[in-house]
Parts: C-alpha cells; sequence; structure tokens
C-alpha cells in the first residue's frame, strides 16, 4: 500500500520490523518504497511472542525472565553474539515448551531422529522456514494417476 511502513507492515502481520529487515537483507537506512515486494513471515503458529526492549534490559535478563536461553534469543532473532540490543527494538520470544534447533549438514529425517518427533512434526511446526538465497531445492514430480 502506498502509505505502509515497516512498523505498519509488522504490526498488520504480527510481526516485527527487525524481522522483516533480517529476512529481506535490509539495513537500517533501507527505505521502503511503493511498489517494493518483500518478504513477511507469518507468526500466528503461537512459537512465538513479540517483546519491546526497554531501557535497561539485556538477552540474559530477558531470557531468564521468559524462561529460554540467550542462544535461542539469537538465533530466531538474527543477533550475533557480540550484537546489541536497543530500546523499542522487536525482538521474537520463543513460548514456553518452544525449542530452537539449528541444524548443520543433517536431513530432515535425521533431525526428527534426534528430537524425537516425526518429520511430519516438523514441517507442520516450520510452515515458514526461509530458504536462503540459491539454496537448492530437490523435488521430484508426481506423476498423475
Amino acid at each position: 500500500m502506498p502509505n505502509d511502513t515497516l512498523a505498519s507492515i509488522a504490526q498488520k502481520f504480527n510481526a516485527t520490523i527487525d524481522e522483516i529487515r533480517r529476512i529481506n537483507g535490509m539495513n537500517m537506512s533501507y527505505m521502503l518504497m511503493p511498489g517494493n515486494y518483500i518478504v513477511v513471515p507469518n507468526i500466528t503458529n503461537h512459537l512465538y511472542q513479540i517483546y519491546t526492549v526497554e531501557k535497561g534490559d539485556n538477552l540474559y535478563q530477558i531470557a531468564l525472565k521468559y524462561g529460554t536461553t540467550v542462544d535461542n534469543l539469537l538465533l530466531i532473532n538474527g543477533i550475533e553474539e557480540s550484537g546489541y540490543i536497543y530500546p523499542n527494538q522487536q525482538i521474537l520470544i520463543p513460548e514456553k515448551d518452544t525449542n530452537v534447533y539449528v541444524t548443520k549438514d543433517e536431513t530432515l529425517d535425521s533431525v526428527a531422529s534426534k528430537l524425537g518427533i516425526s518429520v511430519e512434526d516438523i514441517i507442520e511446526q516450520n510452515k515458514s522456514i526461509y530458504l536462503l538465497p540459491e539454496q537448492i531445492v530437490i523435488y521430484k514430480k508426481r506423476e498423475n494417476m
């Protein structure tokens, strides 16, 4: 829409400005222009909540308050270990009993086995997995019956 801002888009889609910036490779000076196409995460699976950072907050205090880990907060918000948070920044916090797992040279089968869940459960809970540029996706066309 002509008068949309990153803030209005984030609010409309229950996302964070920082997540939209990260997914779209936008730096802090990026200006949204009419006609731009951007990817917006869909956070309606109730696995996360949005927290607005207050003056004096740090990731350790936030993690402790919400029963998660600093590592989880870093991972799901795309924050470098040496990065920082600032007042009014919105970050995602995993809901209680929601865990984050980062893969390395693994398949869905191997991750499902390690976590003790089915591949279908992983897919269902991660419908909005974002693909990296130039990532290879392999598929096989199904024959019509």
